[in-house]
């Protein structure tokens, strides 16, 4: 039978309104059962399907098996000092020189003084400079990284855009390996880590390693350069400019902090 009553329009409206509030709260349920109520054994399968997509464990995207950055030695320190450099950075090169020109050294086993890689993309041979000094440490050791990284810096004025536009990858890729055998270190190994590993977008030998470094500065957030960070804190007092009796007055502040007694 045909109801005689006739809603209102106001009381349609209402009715519409409670409707789609109803709906809404049905596409709520559903959603956070399927994400959060779901079989342990669904969501597994999903991630194990992903990861096999992608080549990867299904723990996830490789993560680095030790803590990042090259320390300046094994003695550590209980004073945490990292760098974030980049080796086409003019500003990075002063801080650099004067770090490992004297005050690294002075401070050994007080201060523990960590390189961190930060490429800057608007210099496209900036990310093939940091892959060379990768290749370095990867093959001859954090020693190594440090002679190389002082080496490449003292030179980087061959490796500034006006230099290199007219130069392809693999032009630069042999420059900075035999900058690397004059510094005693095997070029020809260093070129075949710097090859290309496949077809497509393959990458390299160190291309992995670069890619951790990259998303490390990301994570701390770390855009200019030279960037310092003091027991985890970034110091913006630190300056390019430092002398190394600046640097010092600064170190003896905090190794102090740090002596018992």
């Amino acid at each position: 039978l045909r109801s005689r009553y006739r809603f209102t329009a106001m009381e349609q409206r209402q009715v519409h309104r409670g409707l789609g509030r109803l709906t809404l709260l049905v596409a709520a349920l559903c959603v956070h059962q399927s994400l959060f109520v779901a079989p342990r054994e669904t969501r597994h399968s999903r991630d194990v399907s992903v990861a096999q997509r992608f080549g990867m464990p299904a723990a996830g995207p490789p993560l680095p098996s030790e803590p990042m950055g090259v320390p300046w030695s094994k003695a550590g320190g209980p004073v945490l000092v990292e760098l974030f450099l980049d080796l086409c950075c003019p500003f990075s090169k002063r801080m650099l020189h004067t770090v490992a020109g004297g005050v690294a050294a002075s401070f050994e086993g007080k201060v523990n003084f960590v390189f961190h890689s930060v490429v800057q993309p608007w210099h496209a041979q900036s990310s093939y400079m940091h892959e060379a000094s990768l290749a370095v440490l990867k093959l001859h050791g954090p020693d190594a990284f440090w002679k190389y990284a002082v080496a490449v810096t003292e030179r980087q004025d061959e490796f500034f855009d006006d230099e290199v536009f007219e130069k392809s990858r693999q032009q630069i890729y042999k420059d900075l390996a035999i900058l690397a055998h004059e510094q005693g270190f095997d070029d020809k190994k260093i070129m075949a880590r710097l090859q290309l590993a496949g077809l497509g977008n393959a990458g390299n030998a160190v291309t992995q390693h670069l890619k951790w470094a990259v998303k490390f500065h990301r994570v701390r957030g770390v855009h200019v350069t030279p960037t310092v960070f003091v027991n985890g804190l970034e110091a913006g007092i630190v300056s390019s400019d430092w002398t190394a009796d600046e640097w010092a007055a600064f170190l003896d502040w905090h190794v102090n902090k740090t002596t018992p007694g």
